[in-house]
């Protein structure tokens, strides 16, 4: 079996646990996921839940904390549904790259783009597959990216709001026509555009600094002028705390995943790290769920190169952490959370030569494309994760929710597999460790 890396595919055949029950139409269980290894009894599941009392921002804040890979609701499935499928060496534009970006609008079509890549488009397809049309194009005027997108948002009336790398947000109406463009404050540099309203474009952030920038959300007026940044500064540190290590953040932790609550305000997360943190409109934290898992979700690289070459200790590379793919709300009392870990523990995987220096031999390595993801349904009350079920790929989920994972071909074609998330099972379920 082939497998897939957050940023980037290995080459194989489509492979997905989930067609294997549904042989690629209509509707599709997936078994709930009895521990991280799969095979284990059914046990109660701890749940440890508390007002925190530390001094400062989460101070009389509720928190659940979920500290068991054992989902807590027996007889719960999440049933993934089929709703759409893309990407073909038949297309006239295909996705070259990945970590690939798709959104759907009200008509149950998809928009999609690749971050970091040469394609500076965004294609739009048919459920089944077929390219509607494509949108954009490299450039400095309106309807035109200066960089590939990187970020996709589609509003109540269907249009498309694309911002850039270098801050610019090109919108077009329904029918792929550019309708304006407008320039963010480029000391704000967007990592998500989480939505459009009356009271403006609200982005966040990917800076770690001790100041505005830190904020994880930014709003800007219609023009693109800064109007305020919101939300807890303490996400970072919160990110560092987590791993039980004292060492610096990675870059990509910066990186604020941002979903919408049916209650009112959002939900924020550093997206290597499990804890979601729900905020009003005020950018007060008004509660905090988190699931602790096995130490191979957050492994780190322990041993830098420099300093394994120099007092001839082995390197180790270890399997990239836990990384987010996405969050939202099914309901007032059920969120999903769509996550990629790495499959196997890394004390368990076999070492290999660096693929950078083959005949190095202090230069070993685990296979860090040994990823895999898992889809997560949280019941919000007591902060236990009712199911999870697992693919053998990277998956994400758009805003509204919908689940879709990518894989790549022998040919590098990128093909995406979309699916509606629904929870059988959870009515007459009376709390974690129930039966």
């Amino acid at each position: 079996m082939k497998r897939m890396n957050y940023h980037g595919a290995v080459r194989g055949g489509l492979v997905l646990a989930i067609v294997l029950a549904c042989g690629g139409v209509g509707a599709c269980v997936a078994p709930a996921d009895r521990g991280d290894e799969g095979g284990r009894a059914f046990e109660p599941s701890a749940v440890r839940s508390y007002i925190e009392t530390e001094p400062g921002p989460y101070e009389g804040v509720p928190v659940t904390v979920f500290e068991d890979t054992i989902p807590a609701c027996e007889q719960c499935e999440l049933r993934l549904n089929p709703v759409g499928a893309f990407g073909s060496i038949q297309d006239s534009v295909l996705l070259g790259d990945t970590p690939v970006m798709v959104e759907r609008d009200s008509r149950g079509r998809f928009y999609a783009a690749v971050r970091m890549s040469g394609l500076h488009q965004v294609i739009l397809y048919e459920p089944d597959g077929r390219i509607v049309r494509t949108v954009g194009r490299a450039g400095q005027g309106p309807g035109e990216f200066r960089t590939p997108p990187a970020s996709l948002h589609v509003d109540a009336g269907d249009s498309l709001w694309v911002v850039d790398f270098a801050g610019f947000v090109n919108v077009f109406d329904s029918a792929g026509a550019s309708v304006r463009a407008v320039g963010l404050n480029p000391a704000f540099p967007p990592a998500q555009l989480v939505q459009v309203n009356e009271a403006g474009i609200l982005v966040s952030g990917q800076v770690q600094a001790l100041d505005l920038r830190s904020h994880p959300l930014h709003l800007f007026d219609h023009g693109g002028d800064h109007l305020r940044s919101f939300g807890p500064l303490g996400l970072p540190a919160a990110a560092r705390a987590s791993s039980g290590r004292e060492e610096a953040v990675p870059p990509q932790a910066w990186f604020q995943l941002v979903g919408r609550s049916k209650s009112g305000g959002l939900w924020v997360a550093v997206v290597t790290n499990y804890r979601l943190e729900r905020i009003d409109d005020k950018g007060e934290v008004t509660r905090i769920v988190a699931v602790r898992g096995p130490e191979s979700w957050n492994t780190r690289l322990h041993l830098s190169m420099q300093e394994s070459l120099h007092d001839d200790t082995p390197l180790v590379l270890m399997p990239r952490p836990l990384r987010l793919g996405g969050i939202h709300e099914l309901g007032d009392d059920l969120l999903l959370v769509v996550f990629n870990a790495p499959a196997l523990d890394w004390e368990e995987a076999e070492l290999r030569p660096h693929d950078r220096f083959p005949d190095d031999r202090l230069a070993t390595e685990v296979d860090q494309n040994l990823v895999d993801a898992r889809v997560d349904v949280i019941h919000l009350p007591t902060g236990a994760v009712l199911a999870r079920t697992r693919l053998p790929t990277v998956a994400y989920a758009t805003a509204d929710g919908t689940v879709y994972t990518t894989t790549v071909d022998d040919l590098g074609v990128i093909r995406i597999e979309a699916f509606e998330v629904e929870l059988i099972g959870f009515d007459g379920w009376q709390g974690a460790g129930s039966e």
